[in-house]
């Protein structure tokens, strides 16, 4: 049995931490590096929702600002979140961060038809040029496609008025009137013969 003299355990155990300290480190930065994947990626920061709203009703201004008030937004919002849910694990992979959230979708969307420059809005919001118009359109194509929003008419049997919509469809310019045009009634403007 050898017997070890304490200063050189006492050095062993010093260069075993900073052998650990040096793995830690080197697995730290490595875990910071940027990914290549996400390196075009501008990085900004996401609107908080919760406090946005809070900020807004303390004001007095969401229905100003949104053209509705909070209980139509957040109905809304419960109605269509399960079209408007984002990947998470391909958000942060194409972007670094996680996906936008269903409350910042639709913020953007009614935020823009009510009025607001969607330069503003995506600022706002966090999200790029390109990013605003696909998550425009997804949440325009979830609020079409909701059950719940279509008009009823309490005259008109449902087959019937599906295939009216169709047919709107079928008329429509690259298809774009899709199912939200049930019934109209639409009046010819008289001529001016006299």
């Amino acid at each position: 049995m050898t017997i070890t003299p304490r200063w050189m355990e006492e050095a062993h155990q010093a260069r075993s931490r900073r052998h650990h300290l040096l793995v830690a480190l080197l697995g730290a930065a490595v875990g910071q590096a940027p990914d290549k994947r996400a390196a075009h990626c501008v990085l900004r920061s996401r609107l908080d929702w919760d406090v946005h709203k809070q900020t807004l009703l303390l004001e007095g201004q969401f229905k100003r600002c949104y053209r509705m008030d909070v209980e139509s937004f957040e109905r809304l919002l419960r109605i269509n979140r399960p079209a408007l849910l984002r990947d998470e694990v391909q958000s942060t992979l194409r972007t670094g961060m996680g996906p936008i959230t269903s409350e910042n979708m639709l913020q953007m969307t009614i935020s823009w038809l009510a009025g607001s420059n969607y330069h503003t809005t995506r600022g706002l919001a966090g999200i790029s040029v390109s990013g605003i118009y696909g998550v425009m359109h997804d949440v325009m194509d979830a609020i079409i496609a909701c059950p719940e929003l279509r008009i009823r008419s309490p005259t008109e049997s449902k087959e019937h008025m599906m295939e009216t919509a169709d047919d709107f469809t079928s008329i429509s310019k690259y298809g774009i009137l899709t199912g939200h045009i049930q019934n109209l009634n639409l009046r010819r403007p008289r001529s001016r013969r006299n």
